[in-house]
C-alpha cells in the first residue's frame, strides 16, 4: 500500500468519525432552534421589502391582510416546517455520506 492510499484511508476514517460526532445536530441544539424560531416569528411580520421609501414600505403583516397575529402564526408555521424538513433530511444525507465513505474504504 502506498503512502497516498494510506493517507486517503486516514482521511475517509476521519470524515466518518466527524459525521458520527455531528449526527443529530438539530436534536442536540433544539432549544436554540426553538428560541430562534420564536424570535423570528415575532420580528418577521415587521419586515418591509421596499428599501427606497424608508418607513413607507408594506410589511409582511400588511401584505397578508389579516393582522399581526396571523402574520406571526404564518412565520412560525413556515419556520417550523423548514425545521422539521431539515430534521428529517440532513440525517439521511449524513447516512448516505457515511455509506459512500465506507465503500471507498473497501476499495
Amino acid at each position: 500500500m502506498t503512502a497516498y492510499q494510506e493517507n486517503r484511508l486516514i482521511v475517509y476514517k476521519a470524515k466518518i468519525e466527524m459525521l458520527k460526532n455531528d449526527a443529530n445536530y438539530f436534536k442536540k441544539n433544539m432549544f436554540s432552534f426553538v428560541l430562534f424560531g420564536i424570535g423570528f416569528s415575532i420580528i418577521a411580520p415587521f419586515y418591509g421589502q421596499d428599501s427606497t421609501n424608508l418607513g413607507n414600505s408594506e410589511t409582511v403583516a400588511e401584505k397578508l391582510g389579516g393582522g399581526y397575529l396571523q402574520a406571526v402564526l404564518f412565520c412560525a408555521a413556515l419556520y417550523f416546517t423548514l425545521l422539521i424538513i431539515g430534521t428529517l433530511v440532513f440525517p439521511l444525507q449524513d447516512k448516505l455520506k457515511v455509506k459512500n465513505f465506507r465503500k471507498k474504504l473497501m476499495l
